[in-house]
Parts: C-alpha cells; structure tokens; sequence
C-alpha cells in the first residue's frame, strides 16, 4: 500500500527491494517479501526519498521529488535541497558537459529546479555538501566529488603520458645525432 500511495511502480519496487535487501532476488515477487523488510524500506524512503537517486537505477532527482510530492514532505527539507545542488550538477554535465559551475551558477541552476524562495536554504545545502565532502569547492567553482576525482585521476594519467612522451621525443633526438 505504501508503495502504490508513493507513486512507485511495481518495476521500480523491485530496483528499490535489490538496492535496499540483500537477498531480494530470492522472492519471486515483491509480495514475497517479508512485511518486516518492506516495512524498513518505506522507513527509509519516508525518512529521505531522495537516497533513492543513490541507490537505485533509474531513479533520479523528479522521480524521487515526485515521490517526496505524493508522501506530503515539506519542499523545504534539507534533504531535497542537498538533492536539488547535486541535481544541477549532474544536470550541468549531462546537458552541457561541465564538470564543475561557477558556485554562483550552480546556485541558480538550484534555484530554477526547486525554487527561487530556496534560496538561502540551497546556500546552506551547498556549505552541508562542501563540508562532508560531497562537493569540492575549487576557488569560485564547485564540483562533484566524482567529477573532481575522475579529473585529478585523468590528469594524473594525461601527466604520466606526457613524460614518457618527452622521454620518447628525447631518446629520438639522440638516435637522430640530436637535432631537427
């Protein structure tokens, strides 16, 4: 019943049961699941619907505001604001493929998808994400930690090749009696 009031498909149940229950492959339909574990899974989604966009596939930022909308949570949770800041991000690469925003911009980004008088609460969304690390602050930019990360690796990486080209450049300079 829960599930149904929530807005979710019997498709996206069993995502959610495999992301959230170890063994919920072993059912062969979510109706076969124990009560008890159903039951600590609308917990946790009653608690924060957004958690599913982590967890589960194909759920992402509308899917899970719109469950958020159907279970009544206030639009001012810190959870959907912290969701809201990731979600323009995400956004932000996927459509133009930026991997950080000005901070300024990404506000803005925030602020179209949840709503201008979320302002102040979209700063301090940014500041929680900052500090535990979910966002990297870069100057005046902010990124996903997952896209910092992949950069640092790539640059790391784009390094490396750049010094074995060198040596390369330089071991056929010698070969050639050293010049052009």
């Amino acid at each position: 019943m829960f599930f149904e009031k929530a807005g979710i498909s019997v498709a996206y149940q069993r995502r959610i049961f495999r992301a959230y229950i170890k063994d919920a492959d072993d059912y062969e339909t979510t109706r076969d699941i124990p009560v008890t574990k159903r039951l600590a899974v609308s917990e946790r989604i009653k608690k924060n619907p957004y958690g599913l966009i982590e967890k589960v596939d194909g759920i992402a930022f509308k899917k899970a505001d719109a469950i958020a909308v159907n279970l009544k949570l206030p639009k001012d949770s810190p959870h959907r604001m912290r969701a809201g800041v990731i979600y323009a991000l995400d956004f932000a690469s996927q459509i133009a493929g930026h991997t950080r925003l000005l901070e300024s911009a990404c506000a803005a980004e925030a602020k179209e998808q949840l709503g201008e008088r979320y302002g102040r609460l979209i700063d301090e969304a940014m500041r929680s994400l900052i500090k535990d690390g979910s966002l990297v602050s870069e100057g005046e930019y902010v990124a996903l930690k997952k896209f910092h990360d992949l950069e640092c690796e790539l640059a790391k990486r784009v390094s490396k090749f750049s010094v074995a080209s060198d040596q390369c450049v330089g071991a056929a300079s010698s070969r050639d009696g050293g010049g052009a």
